[in-house]
């Protein structure tokens, strides 16, 4: 059985400093555990002349100004509890997002496959098509060229077989 959770590590302050970090876990524990930012010290007697004097106006405008520092902090934790809600549907809905950008890739792959595939076969049977009507074309035009050269024999053996077929069948009966 695991134990207890162990508390996050405290951030370290030169995260906050310089370009300060875009992380709000670690603002909101900077700020939960009260934590000053240190003076910046520059080189040199003149830097070292400016840190004390920072030092000495911090320590006389912090007495006077803790509350408004207080109600800044307590400001910043509050706002945090209203956006981290927010910042977790952010981080869910991005990933949905992401999944949905996949799914559309893979489904767009897959619809390009088909549709190259459907070309395909579509030209093959074009071509086999084109073949087929070529060779029909080509005995049409052979069967009439053939019935144009015959076209008297043709009729006569049409003739011939009327002529039977009259003969075989009923006398024709006058009005009645």
């Amino acid at each position: 059985m695991p134990g207890p959770e162990a508390p996050p590590a405290e951030p370290p302050i030169e995260d906050f400093l310089g370009e300060p970090t875009r992380d709000l876990d670690a603002w909101y524990r900077l700020w939960d555990l009260d934590r000053r930012l240190p003076l910046r010290r520059d080189p040199g007697w003149l830097g070292g002349l400016k840190y004390r004097l920072k030092r000495a106006i911090r320590k006389l405008v912090h007495g006077s100004e803790q509350d408004l520092w207080e109600r800044q902090r307590l400001y910043n934790l509050v706002l945090y509890y209203h956006l981290e809600p927010l910042l977790g549907e952010m981080r869910e809905l991005a990933e949905s997002v992401g999944a949905l950008g996949r799914d559309v890739q893979k489904v767009q792959s897959e619809l390009f496959r088909d549709l190259k595939e459907m070309q395909k076969d579509y030209l093959r049977d074009r071509e086999a098509m084109t073949e087929r009507v070529e060779h029909l074309e080509k005995f049409l035009q052979a069967g009439l060229a053939d019935v144009m050269r015959h076209n008297d024999a043709l009729f006569a053996r049409v003739d011939q077989k009327l002529d039977r077929l009259r003969r075989r069948g009923p006398e024709p009966r006058g009005p009645a």
